[in-house]
């Protein structure tokens, strides 16, 4: 009976074994079995992609909303009562018109006033003796947007900024960290430079977390995992079959993961299956 016991335990531990063995090579481009899943990428749908290598930033990306801390309008004015040429002015913007830090808004006389902040303006008011320029004065917007509070310990208002809209990017600087927490979010205000936008604009923020100087890194969606630990899919150009190239995982970002590879592999293609 003692015998029984031991055959069955040898057959037991035999299939057992055996199921770990296909499992991890069922997808394994170096087994036969593959042959029954396609190892060939000519009628698959892929994306091809290399190792990218360099200084990896940490970003966290959000949505913010351009605000303003001005209650109303700014305006220029100028009493005209003392001026006697005609005509007594002569104006070099119109409403509609945006302009930056020095350039020539009106000549009154014979002189040039010059903006002293970026704006934009609104209206223009004239009477007999006086002229007013209504404008948005730029310098009193920001943006704001909501980080979670998990990464409030990580950041302050040396963290670089990239505020994105209609395909540009500019740099940026955090203004304000606000120290109170709503439904786990905390409120961030970002100045921006040359970001001529009316308030209620919507931009996209990329907030620099950490960067990694000399990192080998892949998009995340592209690693796969099996039983023996994670991998790429490595194409041979010449044959279009793959095999796998196992890596290993230094850290996962928001949309990146820093991996272990040889350099050698920074020449390679590799490929993410669609389909």
């Amino acid at each position: 009976m003692k015998k029984l016991y031991w055959i069955l335990g040898g057959i037991i531990a035999f299939m057992a074994a055996s199921i770990l063995w296909l499992l991890a090579n069922s997808l394994d481009v170096n087994s036969p079995r593959f042959s029954l899943i396609n190892r060939n990428v000519e009628n698959r749908d892929y994306t091809q992609f290399s190792v990218s290598f360099g200084t990896l930033e940490d970003t966290y990306s959000s949505i913010g909303i351009v605000s303003t801390n001005a209650t109303e309008l700014s305006v220029y004015e100028w009493d005209l009562s003392t001026v006697f040429s005609t005509p007594k002015y002569t104006m070099y913007k119109v409403i509609g018109d945006k302009f930056v830090k020095s350039d020539v808004i009106v000549k009154i006389g014979s002189i040039d006033f010059r903006a002293t902040t970026d704006g934009k303006i609104i209206d223009i008011v004239t009477t007999t003796n006086s002229l007013k320029i209504y404008y948005i004065d730029y310098s009193d917007h920001y943006v704001k947007t909501m980080i979670p509070q998990t990464l409030e310990p990580l950041i302050n208002i040396s963290n670089t900024v990239k505020i994105s809209y209609n395909q540009i990017t500019y740099n940026a600087v955090i203004d304000y960290i606000d120290y109170q927490v709503i439904d786990g979010m905390i409120e961030v205000r970002i100045i921006v430079d040359n970001l001529f936008l009316l308030p209620g604009s919507t931009v996209e923020v990329g907030l620099v977390i950490k960067s990694y100087p000399n990192a080998y890194y892949v998009p995340s969606a592209y690693i796969q995992t099996d039983l023996v630990g994670t991998y790429l899919y490595m194409l041979d150009g010449s044959s279009g079959n793959v095999t796998k190239k196992y890596v290993t995982i230094v850290s996962n970002l928001q949309y990146y993961s820093i991996i272990t590879i040889e350099p050698f592999y920074l020449s390679k293609l590799f490929v993410n299956y669609n389909d």
